[in-house]
């Protein structure tokens, strides 16, 4: 077995979580060198509460296997998700998120997303250190709610007011703020609460980022349908986001625009 996945083992039993989480950060592509046999003995060896790391390499290694044999791997991810250490995972956090968001991804390209929302559900509510703070993987539970057409299971995670953000940078990175934001008001499009999603699609326009995305681009587009949808007219955005359509969004939301201006013609 690699050295150093013994080496963040020992740290760990020993409940130097500080110097393990060092370990993690700097030699992840080493620990992560396993085969599938190491793999195999790894968590038949080991409890995810115990040995969060360990289990959160070999599922990463996992999550990026060709094939995935779903059959295995969702129980495993289950397990993991259910009873992994909130602090443990905290100490890689971008390896922790990289797992989640590859896992969603998959589940999604494959069309099988409602087989993740249970575990990703289990990940928002015991990943952050407390109710009121956004994470990376919220956006990854609103993605397999909309995918999997199974939109309950995200709502009360819309519902709240958060204050803080746990990243999984040192530096901000807004595009799970913005992938939240953008899939809330998706949700609450569907669910015909124009009002909701208004203000969700609006949030999303003011997240702070250096280059406009796509994603923001697609929120535009929907915050005029829905405004269309509310209130038959085009609502003036606040002063936060409507720069970025004179500056951005006038040219390739220009069809939008224009059925917006119809509407509020009466001709259409």
């Amino acid at each position: 077995m690699a050295t150093k996945v013994e080496e963040l083992m020992k740290l760990v039993s020993e409940g130097k979580l500080e110097e393990a989480g060092k370990l993690a950060r700097e030699e992840w592509g080493q620990i992560t060198s396993l085969d599938s046999t190491q793999r195999e003995s790894l968590l038949a060896s080991c409890a995810p509460a115990d040995q969060s790391l360990v289990w959160l390499a070999v599922l990463s290694v996992e999550v990026k296997q060709p094939l995935i044999d779903w059959s295995v791997f969702i129980p495993l991810i289950t397990n993991f998700s259910e009873n992994f250490s909130p602090e443990q995972a905290r100490l890689h956090p971008q390896a922790f998120c990289d797992l989640i968001h590859q896992f969603t991804e998959n589940l999604c390209v494959n069309r099988k997303a409602i087989l993740g929302i249970n575990s990703v559900r289990s990940v928002v509510q015991r990943y952050p250190p407390n109710e009121h703070t956004l994470t990376a993987v919220h956006s990854d539970l609103i993605q397999l709610c909309l995918a999997a057409k199974c939109l309950k299971p995200c709502l009360p995670y819309l519902a709240r007011n958060y204050t803080e953000l746990l990243t999984e940078k040192s530096q901000f990175d807004s595009k799970y703020v913005v992938l939240y934001f953008y899939y809330g008001g998706m949700t609450y499009t569907c669910l015909h609460d124009y009002l909701r999603a208004l203000q969700l699609f609006t949030m999303c326009l003011c997240v702070p980022a250096i280059a406009v995305s796509a994603v923001m681009l697609a929120a535009y587009k929907k915050y005029i349908l829905v405004c269309l949808l509310k209130y038959n007219k085009m609502i003036q955005l606040p002063k936060c986001a409507s720069h970025l359509v004179e500056r951005v969004f006038k040219s390739p939301c220009g069809h939008y625009l224009e059925l917006a201006k119809a509407y509020a013609t009466g001709d259409h």
